[in-house]
């Protein structure tokens, strides 16, 4: 007789990250805002405890708004040591601003320490966002609109 196990799941005896994503405005113009939701899930059976994601920083496109309990760093978004628990969820909303058009393929990573002391990461693929340049309309109300304030 053979003892048979099941393959694969030995990735979640310790912590687990993985992640879905979404981007509220994936084609916008210059100086739009763009909200990013980074909803990061500890799939496996230990505690992990969030560390950092990096790169946040990219050449024409700024972060304006991270959650209080993070702390934007040269290039990287220091998550400040927060425990996810097993099958516990942590929601990073985001604000970014555009000032160059172009396009920019958003490809950060999250690391982690399980309760080994192992650091780990997990990349979080968070598409793609076209920026273009204002039109002619978006100029003038833009114009309307400063007259009015």
């Amino acid at each position: 007789p053979t003892i048979e196990s099941p393959t694969g799941l030995e990735k979640f005896e310790d912590a687990e990250i993985q992640s879905s994503s979404l981007i509220s405005n994936r084609q916008c113009r210059l100086g739009e805002q763009v909200e990013i939701d980074i909803e990061v899930m500890n799939v496996g059976k230990g505690k992990a405890t969030l560390l950092k994601i990096e790169p946040m920083q990219f050449d024409g496109l700024k972060i304006k708004k991270v959650p209080a309990w993070s702390r934007l760093e040269d290039t990287s978004l220091n998550l400040r040591n927060k425990v996810l628990e097993t099958q516990g969820v942590e929601d990073i909303k985001l604000t970014a601003a555009p000032y160059v058009k172009g396009e920019y393929h958003l490809r950060p990573r999250i690391l982690y320490r399980n309760d080994s002391g192992e650091i780990s990461s997990h990349m979080i693929s968070l598409d793609v966002i076209t920026v273009k340049e204002l039109g002619i309309s978006d100029w003038i109300k833009g114009a309307s609109r400063a007259r009015k304030d």
